[in-house]
């Protein structure tokens, strides 16, 4: 499992959009992998549109290991 570590103190307004960002992706993520049965247009009901970028994201992330 990789973690990160984030000093609160680093954190400002222009920063915690892409920090935001990767979480959500990494949700995506991780539930897909855990329920590949379920189909992306149905996980758009939980993450909206963005969930066919997400999805790409993943499958880019996984070809390239």
């Amino acid at each position: 499992m990789n973690t990160e570590h984030i000093n609160i103190n680093d954190v400002t307004q222009e920063n915690i959009i892409p920090i935001i960002d990767e979480l959500i992706l990494r949700s995506y993520i991780y539930n897909r992998q855990r329920n590949p049965d379920i189909p992306v247009e149905r996980w758009a009901k939980v993450f909206g549109q963005d969930a066919y970028l997400y999805e790409l994201e993943m499958q880019r992330r996984i070809n390239k290991c």
